[in-house]
Order: C-alpha cells, then sequence, then structure tokens
C-alpha cells in the first residue's frame, strides 16, 4: 500500500492497494493473532453493568438538574470525538481556530476514549486498510462483533506496526492535541471523573447514586458505545450490495443509506454523516454554526457537479477515481472564498 499526503486542507490520505507480489512474503501467522484484552473486557463488563443500573437510578433517586447535566456532559463528549477527533483531526475536514480547538479537546476528553492522539492515530488505520483483515475496527460477521469484539482485543503484532507507520506529522504541529497528550491522564481525572461525580453531590445535593451511576456510569456507557459507532455505523446505516446484514431488523427504524460507504471513499468530505446522514446531521450543523461565528473555516465538501466531472475525468484517463474526484473537489473548492466554503453543496 501506498500513501500520499495533501496539505491544502482538501485531504490528507489516501490508500492504493498494490497488486500482491508473488515474491513477497507471507505474513507469520503468529504476526495476526489478536488475543483478547482481559482488562478491556472485564472494564467493558463492568461498565455495562453500572450503566444498566444507572437507567433504574435515574428513574428512581436522580434529581431533574442532575439528569440535565448528565445530557449535557454526554453531548459534549459525543460532539468531542465527532466534530473533533473524527472530522478536525482524523480527516481535516476544516480548519477550527485555537479557542474551538481547545473547546473540542476539553469536549473530547470527556468521551473517556484516550487522548486525541491515540484516537486519530488508530482511526486513520482503520480507514487506510478498512475492510481487510488488518482493520482493527472491522468485522465482516455482524454489528456485535464490529462494534464490541473489535475494542475489547489487542492489536496483532502486524496492526501495531502498520499502526506505528501511520503519518501522524500534521497532529505532532499541533500544540493543543500535544498539550492534552502529554496531561491526557490528569485531564480525564479532573472533567471525565471527579466533575461528573462531583457536581451532583457538591452543587444541587442530589444522591450518591445518581452521581456514580447516571452522572458517571450511565453517562460512560452511552458516550463510548456512540463514539464506537464512528467505526461500525456501516453495519446499521450502510448498504453494501457484496455484503449480508446480519442485522436487518433495524430496517424498520432507521434509513439505510450509502453514505458509510461515500465517506470512505472521501473522507476528507466535512458534510459526511458519521451515522448516516449527509448535509443534515447535528455535527454538519454544528460545524456551519462554528463557520458562522468564524470559529471554522476551508470546510472542504465538494457539489454533485464535481462528483460527475471527476468520475467523468476517471472514465476518460483510466486514473483512480479517488484521484480524479479529489482534483475535482480541489478545484472546485478553488473557486469559492472561505466564507462561503460551508455552503458549497
Amino acid at each position: 500500500m501506498t500513501e500520499k499526503h495533501s496539505t491544502n486542507g482538501v485531504s490528507q490520505t489516501e490508500t492504493v492497494t498494490q497488486p500482491a507480489s508473488k515474491d513477497e512474503p507471507k505474513d507469520n501467522p503468529k504476526d495476526l493473532k489478536r488475543e483478547a484484552s482481559w482488562p478491556a473486557v472485564l472494564f467493558y463488563i463492568h461498565l455495562n453493568i453500572l450503566g444498566i443500573y444507572g437507567v433504574v437510578v435515574l428513574f428512581t433517586q436522580t434529581s431533574l438538574i442532575t439528569a440535565l447535566f448528565t445530557i449535557t456532559l454526554t453531548f459534549l463528549g459525543i460532539i468531542g470525538v465527532t466534530c473533533g477527533s473524527h472530522r478536525l483531526w482524523a480527516h481535516r475536514t476544516y480548519t477550527a481556530s485555537p479557542s474551538l480547538r481547545i473547546f473540542l479537546m476539553l469536549c473530547q476528553t470527556m468521551a473517556g476514549q484516550g487522548s486525541i492522539y491515540e484516537w486519530v492515530r488508530q482511526h486513520r488505520l482503520h480507514h487506510k486498510v478498512f475492510k481487510t483483515p488488518d482493520d482493527p475496527y472491522y468485522s465482516d460477521k455482524d454489528l456485535l462483533h464490529s462494534q464490541v469484539l473489535t475494542q475489547i482485543r489487542t492489536l496483532s503484532v502486524k496492526q501495531q506496526r502498520m499502526l506505528d507507520a501511520i503519518d501522524m506529522s500534521d497532529i505532532e504541529d499541533d500544540k493543543i492535541v500535544m498539550f492534552q497528550k502529554k496531561f491526557y491522564w490528569i485531564l480525564y481525572l479532573i472533567f471525565f471523573v471527579l466533575l461528573p461525580i462531583n457536581a451532583p453531590l457538591e452543587y444541587w445535593n442530589d444522591t450518591v447514586q445518581a452521581a456514580l451511576f447516571v452522572a458517571f456510569s450511565l453517562r460512560y456507557m452511552i458516550v463510548i458505545n456512540v463514539a464506537w459507532l464512528v467505526n461500525s455505523a456501516h453495519f446499521i446505516w450502510g448498504l453494501d450490495k457484496n455484503f449480508k446484514q446480519s442485522d436487518s431488523n433495524l430496517i424498520f427504524v432507521i434509513t439505510k443509506t450509502y453514505w458509510p460507504q461515500y465517506h470512505y471513499l472521501m473522507p476528507w468530505d466535512y458534510q459526511t454523516g458519521e451515522f448516516g446522514n449527509y448535509g443534515e446531521g447535528l455535527t454538519t450543523i454544528l460545524i456551519r454554526v462554528f463557520a458562522a461565528l468564524e470559529l471554522a473555516s476551508d470546510l472542504s465538501t465538494i457539489s454533485t457537479d464535481a462528483v460527475k466531472t471527476g468520475l467523468t475525468m476517471a472514465v476518460d484517463s483510466g486514473r483512480p477515481v479517488v484521484d480524479c474526484l479529489r482534483e475535482a473537489g480541489i478545484a472546485e473548492m478553488e473557486k469559492y472564498p472561505k466564507v462561503c466554503r460551508a455552503y458549497n453543496k
């Protein structure tokens, strides 16, 4: 595989799969083996038990203000992953001001998913080898395997080597991200653990059960499972003619679309919804609000006409579709002033 980078803000990563050589050595089976991470297994079991108990406490021993407080922190944690880790830092779909980056860094800390640096590194590996055995978060079985089982296993030796080779130079140049990486566990303890537990007890005298099992455990269970959907949502919202959906009962309550597949083709489009929407999702709307407040700029996207142009270029030249779509997107973006790019659909 080869990887190409662009510094124009429209795209930062492309994966090109080269045909395997007959002389290429085969992988050692030991290098492909993934073991269960027993600390992660025990953590996940306890988190879900305590989170489910938190649902009971929510309706029996929790004040309204604690419920609203929990909803607010849950929302902030989710946008820290979607607006921050995913669309801003992993895919560079827009440029954020220092104040917005600080805000999103604190929100991401309240997601409890590790530092932005590690989140981005693992997500870029996920995109680089998506739908291959090397993808740490992909399963060809069902949602449960992709959503849970991939998260509670260690990386194989080969995956760890590939993870170490991911280009993180742009992230290493971001002082806010590197500050969080250096002091992550202190920030985690303050913003993710102490703040949610202490506030209900200190400021409005709620019960210990509400603080521990609602403001902390239930919130953590919701945020971490929603954040994991960034990597596994294609099982629910994605349509793939070559893939048999095992969780098909969800089709009655969720509209399936091709947008997850679109995101893996053009991850640099800021409008791509993590969970099946395009141009209408909450994260997309928030980024537009940030742009209107002049906190975000250079919102990268591509119009239908530019997609047609890119596809035509690919057919006429025989070049890879991704290359042609990128070129068409760059050419289109250069026509618009920065203040207008947020609304170039």
